[in-house]
């Protein structure tokens, strides 16, 4: 048989603090989750894909559950920032950062957004190494062959990676058009979106070559939440698609790469573009689609403009 042992209300705060020291399971009214919030781990256990060098960025205002500051990195919280200013005795350990230290450079920045990002533009730096190594086919310029530069735009808006545009900065070359360079989000694809090749769908999102994916209800939805979790500017825009539900995939909406129209559905799952002869067969990844109803009853959709009204052309991923 169980026991059971009372406790006066007034001692709530000892019980709750012996909890935490024993780990010990409450089973109060309300969620398990935030009942139990002393069973959390704060060390990160893995790495997040593609960072080798830490870039996190603080969250504008504390975690919400958790009531301490926080890291985004790799479209994730984290608690345990790999960073480690050593003392004189250890200067054989001595990284990038110490060397700012010690020469009090101001490393902060100060993004389009208005932030003020302690440390930004060394995390920046951080940020184009590890992108680097990720993007290396896709960092040249397709006119004059030379390296792409971050674009002055900036540290991202609290998106998963903190370096997605370049630009070439040769001064004998006349294109200095703003690139995209980011992954597709499907996680069964592994191609680089590259705004140079691809167009946007109707919602402003870039279109992915190979299987077809722009944009979801629930990358959308990941979004916004993240920007709730970190304090980032909201854009109306996406508050509106995730409202609307307006992600592509699972309406099972497609759109050409090439020309951004429309793509007319000919097979099971199989969308093909009627004027460029682009072919995306998604049979194989076998994609939950519980907004199809909400599929667009038009086949070729017009191809996506901005809004000249909006501070950006990427609002929804910023």
């Amino acid at each position: 048989m169980a026991k059971h042992w009372g406790v006066p209300a007034q001692y709530e705060t000892e019980v709750l603090e012996f909890a935490k020291q024993e780990r010990f399971f409450l089973n109060f009214q309300g969620s398990t989750y935030s009942n139990n919030i002393h069973f959390a781990e704060f060390k990160r256990k893995d790495i997040p894909s593609g960072i080798t060098y830490c870039e996190g960025r603080i969250a504008n205002k504390p975690h919400e559950l958790f009531k301490r500051d926080f890291w985004w990195c790799g479209g994730q919280p984290c608690f345990n920032k790999c960073e480690t200013i050593h003392q004189p005795a250890g200067w054989e350990k001595y990284t990038l950062i110490d060397f700012c230290e010690i020469l009090e450079l101001n490393t902060d920045e100060v993004n389009k957004m208005g932030d003020i990002i302690p440390k930004g533009h060394l995390y920046h730096f951080n940020a184009l190494i590890n992108r680097f190594n990720r993007l290396l086919d896709h960092l040249y310029c397709k006119d004059c062959s030379h390296i792409l530069y971050p674009s002055d735009f900036g540290t991202s808006h609290f998106a998963t990676y903190s370096l997605v545009r370049f630009t070439c900065r040769n001064e004998n070359c006349s294109n200095k058009e703003e690139i995209y360079l980011n992954h597709c989000l499907n996680g069964k694809c592994n191609y680089i979106i590259d705004s140079r090749v691809s167009k946007k769908c109707s919602n402003g999102l870039f279109i992915c070559g190979t299987c077809g994916s722009c944009c979801s209800h629930a990358m959308l939805q990941r979004r916004l939440s993240s920007l709730e979790l970190t304090g980032g500017y909201i854009h109306p825009n996406l508050v509106k698609a995730v409202n609307e539900k307006l992600g592509h995939l699972e309406r099972s909406d497609y759109f050409c790469y090439k020309c951004g129209n429309g793509m007319t559905e000919t097979g099971n799952q199989v969308f093909q573009c009627t004027d460029c002869r682009v072919i995306y067969d998604t049979a194989k990844y076998k994609i939950q689609r519980p907004h199809i109803y909400l599929k667009a009853s038009k086949t070729a959709a017009a191809p996506y403009k901005k809004d000249t009204d909006s501070n950006d052309d990427s609002d929804l991923t910023l």
